[in-house]
């Protein structure tokens, strides 16, 4: 992979691009003229260009043509050209006719196919634009684009430019479109396909269209109320209108990314944008609005304002994170997508704890370094650092610093440091000190918090120090300033109290009437740390939890009290405490917390033969609640609905109720004939659990009726009950059968790591899953994509400990440079279970055998 930064010479001004392809072939030829601004004199140019043959290129300069000797370095993805003699500075235009071959994975230019859908689809970013056409491809060298598409006729075409005139012939026909303003060439775009197109909407004055297969414009309905939403609220919130003239959102066939903010142009996976207001669920519904704002967003913050380089990638991604779910927070606030936000933040601080995590702002080198860095740490970490900042400085300070941000770089650059001093004016004082800490070094603190004096006075002892799985200090010293929110009761009520943190240990007086009854030192779990609450705070804290903490903070004290098993700081004995304390809650976030930590205790904490022990303790415990199922039916809220099927699947499965496993068989067979007489956010539950116990015959069934229901048009939801099924057939040879189905084109390309990852996390299935893998490698890397492998390799790390050695040999003889990391952090993550397995395991069974 390339170590190799272009030089600057000559820089890019405008872009014409003229493609010939078509979904009928491999290949693809065309024609692109670059006018650049020679800035300093030069015999050679260079571009990046990555599997392209060039048939033609000429330079010329002030109506002389130079002779060009043409140098190609595969290994810095560059093409040299050598010129007769030097450039002198000015305009300069470049002409390369080139040819190229789609890939077979799911970046630069492909083809993909979804049932009767078909397209050809570009994904640029990282460094793929260099794929489809010779460049600068690099985020700072930005230019006009125009693109001119040469293809079948019959077949729909989008870029990011406004259709300008169609000019038809007996063998193709060619689409022009006008000139875009000044972009990055990670934001390029273009898809040819069989989509329909739905009318132009005007929305903020702007022309906004959605694009998606034959008879599927309907789905897209839902998106177009939250278009309707979001991008106003943008222009209101940035203080700038929307720069690009037109707003196509597409659906196209297959997509690794999920979904890719082009300019004017956004691409998603289909089930990221396209749904069945009666049949979908509510998680899906979330997460389709949440990607709309997420890639909107994008066209303000990262496509006007862009990073510099892709270590600052970050800029772009965790602050699209953090907006789009304050915007839809605010439009729907009884979706409660902050709380959702809690589950995420929970992944991104385990991975934050692992040795092998990385900093936001991380140096990248390479273009496998760049798309490594799209990771929970990037987004997710990220979005949490931006509203840990949001929430102590104010609301009105921090949107005053990002408009004054906005205005500064519009239609230019910036660095994370840009956007902290423009933060740090608005709030009147240095943000960079405090902030730089959480952006530039790995890792995040604990928190640890005791009363030392408890008179008159309430004082608390505070510490941090960075916090680790495996329990172990780190050698090199760390702090953070840490913005505290703390909510504590006392005789006077229910108070706030904001504090920072900067040293090692501080003494904080908390202004206490009376007694003081409980704290909890991180208001609505908006901080990004663990807390360790020393024994008496924490029993003062687990008789009110459930009456006194919100949602988040239930599930961050629960998530907290495991992250100190993990370390050995605490036991499983004091979570399992925790755990029942916390047994009786109604609230789906808190639920699901619960049934998601059990679910791993019993795949890779419980030994085998305590696993019938384990399930008797969970249905016990959670047997009580059962009418709360049958109530799911037909719920009164969809939140009510979320919590009976987080109860059903983990009474059903980890907890091996029979009668429910009958129940979801029944349950299963009336949804395929009738699909919307089940309620729609037990529906997948449903199918999963009838595919435990499930046959030859039902997987048989489950295949065909996700066939049909593809082939048929039916919403993306409607497919994926049964599609995301698959993984749960577990007995005999099924799970071979349904590996299989990954290589025959039945699982489309794009879900293929969403098959592949439980498979490897199920205990049942996880070693055939990874011999499978070790064999169809080669097939199997490029299918998944770039951004996907990263994820399964770092799944891998669910495998036990005695296959540490083999998946280390493998991987370092088959290595994939855009999981390097994931690597790393999948044999961390291996060791990590192992040692907590040894550790606690023995110890849960003695107490689950005191209890039963």
């Amino acid at each position: 992979m390339s170590h190799y930064r272009l030089s600057r010479h000559v820089l890019p001004q405008h872009y014409e691009i003229m493609l010939s392809a078509s979904p009928k072939r491999k290949f693809f030829s065309g024609t692109t003229i670059l006018n650049g601004q020679v800035v300093s004199p030069t015999q050679r140019i260079e571009l990046h260009a990555r599997n392209l043959k060039f048939q033609a290129i000429t330079v010329c300069q002030r109506n002389k043509k130079y002779t060009v000797k043409t140098l190609i370095h595969p290994e810095n993805e560059t093409v040299e050209l050598v010129l007769s003699r030097a450039l002198e500075l000015g305009p300069v235009t470049l002409s390369i006719q080139m040819t190229g071959r789609l890939d077979v994975g799911m970046h630069g230019l492909y083809f993909a196919k979804d049932g009767r859908d078909i397209a050809l689809v570009s994904q640029c970013e990282a460094t793929d634009a260099r794929a489809i056409f010779p460049c600068l491809d690099e985020p700072d060298l930005k230019a006009t684009f125009r693109w001119i598409v040469r293809t079948d006729p019959g077949l729909t075409v989008v870029t990011n430019g406004i259709a300008e005139k169609t000019i038809r012939t007996p063998k193709y026909v060619e689409h022009r479109f006008k000139k875009t303003p000044v972009i990055s060439t990670y934001l390029a775009a273009v898809t040819i396909g069989n989509y329909h197109s739905s009318p132009r909407q005007r929305i903020s004055g702007i022309s906004c269209r959605f694009f998606a297969g034959p008879h599927k414009l309907a789905q897209a309905r839902f998106a177009a109320e939250v278009t309707a939403q979001v991008l106003p609220w943008y222009e209101k919130y940035f203080g700038l209108k929307y720069h690009y003239k037109k707003l196509d959102q597409v659906a196209v066939p297959g997509f690794d990314a999920g979904a890719m903010e082009n300019v004017g142009a956004i691409f998603y996976r289909a089930s990221l944008l396209l749904m069945q207001p009666k049949s979908v669920s509510w998680v899906a519904q979330k997460a389709i609005a949440e990607t709309i704002a997420h890639e909107i967003a994008h066209q303000w913050f990262g496509n006007r304002v862009t990073m510099k380089w892709w270590d600052d990638l970050w800029l772009n991604e965790a602050f699209a994170t953090w907006i789009a779910l304050k915007v839809i927070d605010e439009w729907r606030p009884q979706w409660r997508l902050w709380d959702d936000y809690q589950e995420e933040k929970e992944q991104a601080l385990f991975a934050d704890a692992l040795m092998h995590t990385h900093p936001i702002y991380t140096s990248i080198k390479t273009p496998a370094e760049a798309t490594e860095l799209f990771d929970i740490i990037t987004y997710s970490k990220g979005g949490a650092v931006l509203r840990m900042t949001e929430n102590f400085l104010g609301e009105g300070r921090f949107r005053s610093g990002i408009q004054r941000y906005m205005r500064r770089h519009k239609d230019s650059n910036a660095t994370g440091d840009d956007l902290w001093r423009a933060l740090g004016f608005s709030a009147r004082s240095s943000l960079v000190p405090m902030v730089k800490n959480w952006i530039m070094q790995p890792g995040f603190p604990l928190v640890t918090v005791e009363v030392v004096t408890q008179k008159n006075k309430t004082k608390l002892r505070v510490s941090q120090e960075r916090f680790s799985v495996t329990g172990k200090r780190h050698p090199r010293h760390q702090t953070w300033h840490v913005p505290m929110v703390m909510r504590y009761g006392d005789d006077g009520g229910t108070k706030t109290f904001k504090t920072l943190i900067s040293q090692t240990t501080q003494t904080v007086m908390l202004p206490v009437r009376g007694v003081l009854h409980w704290l909890q030192p991180n208001a609505d779990a908006i901080g990004f740390y663990r807390v360790h609450l020393k024994q008496n705070l924490l029993h003062q804290l687990l008789p009110v939890a459930t009456q006194q903490l919100v949602p988040a903070e239930r599930l961050s004290l629960l998530e907290d009290q495991w992250a100190l098993v993990q370390t050995g700081r605490s036991d499983i004995e004091q979570w399992m405490r925790v755990m029942i304390a916390l047994s009786d809650d109604r609230d789906y976030l808190v639920l699901r917390a619960l049934a998601s930590r059990l679910s791993s205790l019993d795949q890779y904490v419980v030994s085998e033969p305590d696993r019938p022990l384990f399930a008797a303790f969970v249905r016990r415990t959670f047997q009580s609640r059962i009418e709360e199922i049958n109530f799911a039916l037909s719920p009164s809220s969809e939140s009510n609905a979320v919590s009976a099927a987080t109860l059903f699947e983990l009474l059903a499965d980890t907890a091996q109720h029979q009668g429910l496993r009958r129940q979801a068989t029944e349950l299963a067979d009336h949804e395929a004939s009738s699909p919307a007489g089940i309620e729609p956010n037990l529906a997948h539950v449903v199918l999963r659990i009838a595919a435990l116990a499930g046959d030859q015959k039902r997987l048989e069934h489950t295949v065909r009726t996700f066939l049909k229901r593809k082939q048929r048009g039916d919403a993306p939801d409607l497919q994926q009950r049964y599609l995301h099924a698959l993984p749960s057939f577990i007995s005999g040879k099924l799970p071979e059968t349904v590996l299989a189905l990954c290589l025959d084109g039945t699982i489309p390309q794009d879900q293929l790591r969403l098959i592949l990852a439980p498979l490897l996390r199920r205990r049942e299935t996880q070693q055939r899953t990874y011999q499978f893998l070790k064999k169809h490698w080669s097939t199997i890397v490029p299918r998944v994509g770039a951004m996907g492998i990263s994820r399964l390799v770092e799944t891998l790390g669910a495998l036990p400990f005695s296959m540490r050695n083999d998946v280390e040999k493998f991987l370092t003889t088959h290595p994939v440079a855009e999981a390097s990391r994931a690597l790393k952090k999948a044999l961390e993550m291996m060791k990590l279970r192992e040692k907590i397995r040894a550790r606690e395991g023995k110890r849960l069974g003695l107490w689950l055998r005191e209890r039963l």
